[in-house]
């Protein structure tokens, strides 16, 4: 993001800390990847089950050094099938297997750390339960299924009370929803006027952005202040 903070990367690169990043190689040439990971080198993975090797080979090197994978199959998995199918359990346990191999591969002794955590976690939704927001008159929404940021109309909040509890951003703004004030005024501007969170089971989305999902709408989400959303895990185990 051109004139945003440098990223955790750089910084510690400035400090002597080596950075290594293993992540898809269909990722690696994106806008996101270079604003996200820059200051790190970039090791790129063409199968998820390589990651242990990778991340054991960038650990090798001596001097301090911090190492960033990332496993994106259980997000995917529990979007198409939901979070609590058998599908969902077999992506955990197949996670469940690569990081017994990567905990191998990593130096012993205990100068090593190894963190393992989530962005967030994911509800289940109805079948059938998809709210069309065009259908309300809105503009495109920004954000998730789970939480829509739109922009203000007369009896758009209205209309909406039936399908999801919405609140003011602004008021959201002043009561610390965000963290406190954004790094850049961008950031403000793109939550918009209005967070819709859907209710029971419910979801939010646009036909513009649905392509093939209005067909098979997605069986998990994420966005909103459920527990399960806003489960963020976190593993910590020294080696």
């Amino acid at each position: 993001m051109p004139g945003g903070p440098p990223s955790v990367f750089r910084r510690l690169s400035a400090a002597g800390v080596r950075c290594r990043v293993v992540n898809a190689a269909a990722f690696a040439d994106s806008d996101l990847t270079a604003w996200l990971f820059a200051g790190a080198e970039y090791r790129p993975w063409h199968s998820v089950h390589t990651v242990p090797s990778l991340v054991g080979e960038a650990a090798q090197a001596p001097g301090p050094a911090y190492l960033h994978a990332y496993w994106p199959d259980h997000d995917t998995v529990c979007h198409v099938h939901g979070p609590g199918s058998p599908q969902a359990d077999d992506d955990a346990a197949a996670f469940d297997a690569m990081l017994d191999r990567l905990v191998g591969a990593l130096p012993r002794g205990g100068r090593t750390l190894l963190l393992v955590t989530g962005d967030h976690g994911q509800r289940g939704v109805e079948p059938g339960s998809t709210v069309w927001l065009d259908d309300l008159g809105c503009a495109a929404p920004a954000g998730e299924r789970g939480a829509a940021y739109l922009r203000h109309r007369p009896g758009l909040a209205r209309a909406l009370a039936p399908h999801a509890e919405v609140r003011p951003t602004a008021e959201l703004w002043r009561e610390g929803w965000f963290g406190g004030p954004p790094a850049l005024p961008s950031f403000r501007a793109r939550t918009g006027d209005l967070l819709a969170v859907p209710r029971d089971g419910r979801s939010l989305a646009w036909r513009g952005f649905a392509g093939a999902d209005a067909s098979a709408p997605w069986a998990g989400q994420h966005g909103g202040w459920s527990p399960e959303e806003m489960l963020v895990p976190l593993i910590a185990m020294r080696v």
